[in-house]
């Protein structure tokens, strides 16, 4: 079995408040394989990452986010829901966040702040290769869910990564 990825990295909460947050900033610097939805007073940023550390069935989803307002936002990170299907089960599977010390729950993030946390989600099947698609619903992490759809992730050869599906595969 692969080692998991360290706690402190995958279930703390890191908030980041030097720079002020810019409303779509994360739209404007986001990394190729990123995609971006607007939640509340949240723009969100998720990565569909592979680590070295963890299972290749189990995805670590990695979320940058920045408070756009001038008051603070509670960020529930363990209400990401997180789906995936494999080459072996190509139905949608729901994955469950890796939190052994339940760490992943509700914390502030200060007006115009960021915030960053990577976590890895497992799936509850026998999963030997990467996922093939993998979806992140971040509609439910503010107290006020929106109407944001999911973001889609699908398996790209060319990039060897899982490419956000508005891109193109």
């Amino acid at each position: 079995m692969a080692r998991r990825i360290s706690t402190a990295i995958v279930a703390l909460l890191t908030l980041g408040g030097c720079i002020q947050y810019q409303p779509g900033g994360l739209a404007t610097r986001r990394r190729t394989y990123a995609s971006v939805r607007t939640v509340g007073c949240l723009d969100v940023a998720v990565e569909i990452l592979a680590h070295p550390d963890v299972d290749k069935g189990s995805p670590v989803v990695d979320v940058n986010f920045g408070n756009v307002c001038h008051e603070g936002v509670t960020v529930d990170l363990s209400k990401l829901d997180v789906t995936a299907s494999y080459a072996s089960s190509p139905a949608m599977h729901r994955l469950r966040p890796y939190d052994p010390r339940h760490e992943i729950d509700g914390r502030l993030l200060y007006p115009v702040w960021t915030g960053h946390e990577a976590i890895e989600f497992d799936p509850e099947i026998t999963a030997d290769h990467e996922p093939t698609r993998v979806c992140v619903d971040v509609s439910r992490i503010v107290p006020s869910p929106s109407q944001a759809p999911p973001m889609c992730f699908r398996w790209n050869a060319t990039y060897r990564a899982l490419v956000p599906e508005e891109r193109g595969t």
